[in-house]
């Protein structure tokens, strides 16, 4: 084969390839009903060589010329091989659409004749760990799939109504290829600034956006994120959590030329969001105020927050709106706990606890699903244990 080359292919005992089909165990069902032919199915679908990287690009054009010509000619080899493995269990299927391509596959008689509607494929959701996966960690100059990324349900994002809207908004604007603007957002402990971050992967994940978790010392090597993005299908957003300097830093330097732009354009389909708990990343000092030429260097470092087209301020929630929360994330999961004992509770956790935020709500929610189950348990004839048998009671 000379474009779908992979070392899952290569010749191997029927030993070593069951090892690799159990390797791709889920809990899906197959698409074929023969393990190693839906194993070889998804290596085909999710394949990131020249042509799908083409294909990702121009769509049917990839599918002339002499990279067309190759990989029709590898697809009938594949599906040789296919043909011929041990039986085990078969691979989970991600989306819907690469689940559609992958029950194609298994019906046709001929896969060569497939490449148009594979081309198709890879052109609307790209190809590789980008068309599998939808966040990523930026490790040692790579982007490393997340396997079970946090994916927070927006139901229950309660509060900062106008800065989530803004989010949103933002984020449509750039999975739709419109001008976007890099995003800080900041306020106090546990306001929902990552979790508002997060639910976007969920609202748009099958829409191509993508979620690229990132530290301080990404801004480095900017570049090379840059490249590892730049002419793929989706849209990438470099993610920054619980950004801030001290005064005596200076990476917020790498950080500044990065989001202002250096000799190389930043590719179109790469966003910067970040949160903090301060408006301004940088820490002043004293000294610096002290100095001579203080106010400058204090300037300089002010202006890092004003790189940031977008700034959304999650504040502290005040009494009410605390109590909103606790109750709206309660409805959310169906918990049936109202009116005055539950805001009687809330507002102990809040005092014993770590005080009014969204955080604090959902810790609170959590115990209370907990004794919910654990209630529903103990009922007569549900098998569970006694009630009384359980740990000290929460606030």
């Amino acid at each position: 084969m000379r474009i779908y080359q992979d070392e899952f292919f290569a010749t191997a005992s029927a030993e070593a390839r069951f090892a690799r089909v159990a390797a791709l165990a889920g809990s899906l069902p197959s698409v074929s009903g023969d393990a190693w032919r839906d194993a070889v199915i998804d290596r085909v679908v999710y394949a990131d060589n020249p042509w799908t990287r083409d294909a990702e690009a121009r769509g049917e054009a990839a599918c002339s010329g002499w990279l067309g010509a190759a990989a029709r000619e590898d697809l009938r080899v594949l599906q040789a091989v296919a043909a011929d493995g041990p039986e085990g269990v078969g691979p989970a299927w991600g989306t819907a659409a690469a689940a559609a391509v992958a029950h194609m596959l298994a019906a046709a008689d001929d896969w060569s004749a497939c490449l148009p509607h594979l081309a198709e494929h890879h052109f609307r959701s790209g190809c590789g760990d980008f068309a599998r996966h939808l966040a990523f960690r930026w490790e040692r100059r790579r982007l490393v799939p997340v396997e079970h990324p946090d994916l927070v349900p927006p139901n229950e994002l309660i509060g900062h109504t106008e800065a989530r809207a803004a989010l949103a908004a933002n984020t449509e604007r750039f999975l739709r290829g419109l001008p976007a603007h890099d995003v800080l957002l900041y306020g106090g402990r546990g306001t929902g600034k990552s979790s508002s971050v997060k639910a976007l992967l969920t609202a748009y994940g099958s829409s191509g956006l993508r979620l690229a978790e990132a530290g301080r010392h990404v801004f480095r090597d900017f570049a090379a994120l840059a490249a590892a993005v730049r002419g793929r299908r989706q849209r990438f957003i470099a993610f920054l959590d619980d950004l801030s300097f001290e005064s005596a830093e200076t990476e917020y330097k790498a950080l500044k030329a990065a989001l202002e732009g250096g000799v190389e354009a930043r590719p179109d389909n790469l966003l910067v969001y970040a949160t903090s708990n301060r408006r301004h990343l940088v820490r002043e000092g004293f000294a610096e105020r002290e100095d001579l030429h203080g106010e400058e260097t204090v300037e300089e470092k002010v202006s890092l927050a004003d790189r940031f087209g977008l700034t959304l301020r999650f504040a502290t929630p005040d009494e009410q709106g605390y109590l909103d929360i606790v109750e709206g994330l309660c409805r959310a999961r169906g918990l049936a706990v109202e009116g005055t004992p539950l805001r009687e509770r809330a507002l102990r956790w809040a005092m014993w606890g770590s005080g009014r935020s969204g955080r604090s709500a959902r810790q609170l929610v959590d115990v209370l699903a907990a004794e919910a189950a654990e209630a529903t348990a103990a009922r007569p004839g549900s098998g569970g244990r006694d009630a009384g048998r359980r740990g000290a009671a929460a606030p």
